[in-house]
């Protein structure tokens, strides 16, 4: 899947109101909370296309029967890198959300293997797209040091950026 970062949105309204246009909402629980996250990131300043990967922990040879959940995120993340896949910039995020036709979000749960970003409420939080109940959300988890709150389960998709077709 490719797709443009720097598009023209610069700042948390331009991307909350083009998410909301295009259906997504913006989840505000204490545990899932975006809003804070979409402060923390300066998006590309010129268009650039990138081609994403979408792997499960088992794809990278990672087996999470026998890991704390808390931990797989930033197992995840240094398996990738080590296979050669790259780290999304944070706007990978919102920009998957708003560029996937209505409808291509099937699975429960993508999450952004992204570098964690500090907020303004003292979490780092990393993106995750989801579908619950039939509504699309642009998401974030606490995520302290490299992945140590993010829930796990196997239908969970962690998304890089494949340099070998970008």
């Amino acid at each position: 899947l490719t797709i443009k970062l720097g598009t023209g949105l610069k700042t948390e309204w331009d991307f909350r109101g083009a998410l909301e246009d295009t259906g997504y909402q913006l989840h505000n629980d204490h545990h899932h909370y975006s809003q804070p996250i979409l402060l923390g990131f300066r998006p590309a300043t010129e268009d650039t296309a990138v081609d994403l990967i979408d792997v499960s922990p088992e794809e990278l040879g990672i087996d999470t029967q026998e890991m704390d959940s808390d931990k797989i995120y930033g197992k995840v993340c240094k398996c990738a890198v080590e296979k050669g896949l790259q780290l999304c910039p944070p706007e990978v995020g919102p920009q998957f959300c708003l560029q996937l036709e209505r409808g291509a979000v099937t699975r429960t749960e993508y999450v952004v293997g992204m570098k964690p970003i500090r907020t303004l409420d003292g979490f780092s939080r990393v993106f995750t797209v989801e579908l619950r109940r039939g509504q699309r959300q642009l998401n974030s988890y606490d995520c302290y040091g490299y992945g140590d709150y993010l829930p796990h389960d196997n239908k969970k998709r962690y998304l890089f950026i494949n340099p070998r077709t970008s």
